[in-house]
């Protein structure tokens, strides 16, 4: 598995969609590649923070909207 290949496997993988040999492969290659496993770990961070901070929002719509305005306030920034 080459850099490409892991990381559109990334969230598949992250979400507990990808296959158990997928999976491993995604595994042997984080062992030896230092930036593909940067950006898995802080893709999980990232997922676990909105995952705990949307169970403490009694409406996720207005976490959403947040989220969004943030990402199309980097979007423009370029």
């Amino acid at each position: 598995m080459n850099c490409k290949q892991a990381l559109q496997l990334l969230y598949d993988v992250l979400d507990r969609e990808a296959g158990r040999i997928e999976t491993a492969e995604m595994e042997k290659h984080l062992k030896n590649c230092r930036p593909c496993l940067a950006t898995y770990e802080f893709e999980r961070m990232f997922q676990t923070l909105i995952v705990n901070k949307s169970q403490n929002v009694k409406d996720n719509s207005i976490l959403k909207d947040k989220i969004r305005a943030q990402l199309d306030a980097i979007d423009t920034a370029g």
